[in-house]
């Protein structure tokens, strides 16, 4: 049987600085079109009050099948 190992991860690597940057580079892209959708509403993505079926309904049902 094998015998796991852990080791202590430093996060010093360039590798390890830049995912962390990418990943806060899209929680902050996430956040400010969370605000624009808020905001702005369905306009946003080309749906109208009349009838709401805009991209964020689509992408859920197409989520939901996948």
């Amino acid at each position: 049987m094998h015998k796991l190992t852990f080791s202590k991860m430093e996060g010093q690597s360039k590798g390890f600085t830049t995912l962390q940057w990418a990943l806060i580079a899209l929680t902050l892209i996430g956040v400010a079109g969370f605000f624009i959708m808020y905001i702005k509403g369905h306009n946003t993505l080309g749906s109208s009050s009349v009838v709401p079926w805009g991209m964020p309904i689509i992408l859920a049902i197409y989520l939901i099948g996948l």
